[in-house]
């Protein structure tokens, strides 16, 4: 696999970097990667998810960044859970939720709330983590998000 020659966890590892400029090389990396339609021998959402991207991009929603890397991380996620075929990736989807990865995308839609181009993007992001999975909705029925602040 293409994926194997560059190294999956070396390209996993590289998420923990504490620069902006290299998060933003990695993640795009990943997204360029996440845009090929999958196949039997290269399904890039899977080999990711399973090689523990999903907690590494998703503790990066912790942490103040710049808008365009919160825009790729948050592409990334979108990419990971909901496949180019727009068929959702249901084992990336459990481990977005195990990873925490709900209460962290509430959490960030609610402190951007300046930042309204932020806040859609991770709306639409959440809507691609739940996307098919009915028992996932009464997430969305017993959330209260003020959107006022």
């Amino acid at each position: 696999l293409f994926l194997d020659k560059i190294g999956v966890s070396t390209l996993v590892e590289f998420l923990n970097l504490k620069t902006s400029n290299q998060l933003f090389i990695v993640l795009d990396a990943i997204n360029e990667l996440l845009k090929r339609v999958p196949t039997e021998n290269e399904n890039f959402p899977l080999i990711l998810g399973a090689r523990h991207c999903i907690p590494s991009i998703v503790r990066l929603l912790t942490m103040d960044h710049e808008q365009h890397l919160l825009i790729k991380i948050l592409d990334c996620i979108q990419r990971l859970c909901l496949l180019p075929t727009y068929r959702p990736c249901r084992r990336n989807q459990t481990i977005f939720q195990k990873a925490n990865g709900f209460n962290q995308l509430l959490t960030l839609i609610q402190r951007s709330n300046r930042e309204k181009f932020i806040q859609a993007k991770a709306i639409t992001t959440l809507a691609y983590t739940i996307f098919g999975r009915k028992s996932f909705l009464f997430l969305m029925l017993f959330t209260h998000i003020d959107f006022r602040s």
